[in-house]
């Protein structure tokens, strides 16, 4: 269905934006075509720069949005999903590097999105192995009635899926070094772990042997370190 709706655009010759490309980035990297998946993200990047532009920046200058956010957390994920997790590594730390102003991040901050109460959606509530941060929907009064209001991911949310992204390919490969790696670079840089990297974390450690008190020890230092800044 997605390939045919990206097919859809090219037949009626109408260019897609920033949102739809992070979606082709992701679609084709679930389905391993990583030099297709690389080509949506520079025409999203593209993209995204014009409607900058087209707003009255300069889409070299202007700050890095939600739009380049699902891009970077897109390909992350391409990446993971392919199993080239140095790369995705990699990618998550350019991410990391991109949004940089937004970090660090309060815990108290994340604690409270990752529930599902703070504004963007919630990273860690639903799977993000892909790298895509879940939607929610939130209701809102309009004409004194219910409306269902799209709440998109923010930048921060789409950093914590990239990172938990990593994290599931790690697991899925057996690659606790990998994953460590990506969760401690994250945290590092301002980044503190949600319920998602909990959750990862601790079905790692159960598959590597390690038992509940590793995780739980990896846990509070994580939280601790985030605290500290």
């Amino acid at each position: 269905m997605g390939h045919e709706v990206l097919e859809l655009f090219q037949r009626r010759q109408l260019a897609p934006d920033a949102r739809l490309l992070a979606e082709a980035v992701r679609l084709h990297g679930a389905g391993g075509d990583l030099a297709a998946a690389e080509a949506a993200l520079a025409e999203g990047r593209a993209a995204a720069a014009a409607a900058a532009a087209a707003a009255g920046g300069d889409g070299a200058a202007a700050l890095p949005g939600a739009a380049e956010a699902r891009l970077h957390a897109a390909w992350v994920g391409a990446l993971a999903k392919a199993g080239r997790l140095e790369e995705a590594v990699a990618a998550l730390e350019a991410m990391l590097d991109e949004f940089s102003s937004l970090l660090p991040v309060e815990v108290s901050v994340a604690a409270r999105d990752s529930d599902g109460s703070g504004s963007g959606g919630s990273a860690s509530s639903s799977d993000t192995s892909s790298g895509e941060a879940p939607q929610r929907l939130a209701w809102g009064e309009a004409g004194g009635g219910g409306v269902q209001q799209r709440r998109e991911p923010s930048p921060v949310h789409l950093m914590q899926a990239a990172r938990n992204a990593v994290l599931a390919a790690a697991r899925e490969r057996g690659d606790a070094a990998a994953g460590k790696h990506a969760a401690s670079l994250a945290t590092m840089r301002g980044l503190p772990p949600d319920v998602g990297t909990y959750n990862g974390l601790l079905r790692a450690s159960l598959a590597h042997g390690d038992g509940l008190q590793a995780v739980l020890v990896r846990g509070q230092e994580g939280w601790l370190a985030g605290r500290m800044r």
